[in-house]
């Protein structure tokens, strides 16, 4: 038995490096934040986040059709200086999986998704936005646990 140990330690060892292999480095999703132009207190403000999805990946829409995947989703941190309007994504582009045998909605390379915050009345200056983008990404050979990317940002505010 004891002759085993060592093997049994080499094979466990084969299998933990060779799935550290398939996950990526670096998430295959980024994400910028994008301010409005102009923002002047009381009124809304057209913001936007940039994502970025890496070459042959793609993540699932913010209304998934499948039940178990991760929608694509923004969480604003609350603030004292703005409320959280609306938040639209684009259409997802649709593409049919021969696996589940129907279209799904997908994003892939670039999209940008409309954040309009509601300025409160007599806030000025550099009002920090932060925020979460969740999602799940997949290329054609593996799926990624849920993934989290917080993105930063200012609004000047006049």
């Amino acid at each position: 038995m004891r002759k085993f140990i060592p093997f049994l330690v080499i094979i466990f060892a084969a299998m933990i490096s060779h799935a550290q292999m398939l996950k990526p480095q670096n998430p295959p999703v980024h994400v910028k934040y994008i301010p409005a132009i102009t923002a002047k207190a009381g009124t809304v403000a057209d913001t936007k986040l940039e994502v970025q999805i890496d070459k042959d990946w793609h993540i699932f829409s913010e209304k998934p059709e499948l039940n178990g995947v991760t929608a694509t989703h923004i969480d604003l941190t609350p603030s004292d200086s703005y409320t959280v309007e609306k938040i639209v994504f684009p259409k997802a582009t649709p593409v049919y999986s021969d696996v589940f045998q129907k279209n799904l909605g997908f994003y892939t390379d670039q999209f940008t998704v409309q954040i309009q915050l509601k300025l409160k009345a007599g806030v000025s200056g550099d009002i920090p936005v932060k925020g979460t983008l969740k999602y799940q990404s997949c290329s054609n050979q593996i799926c990624m646990p849920p993934g989290k990317l917080e993105f930063t940002g200012t609004l000047k505010v006049s």
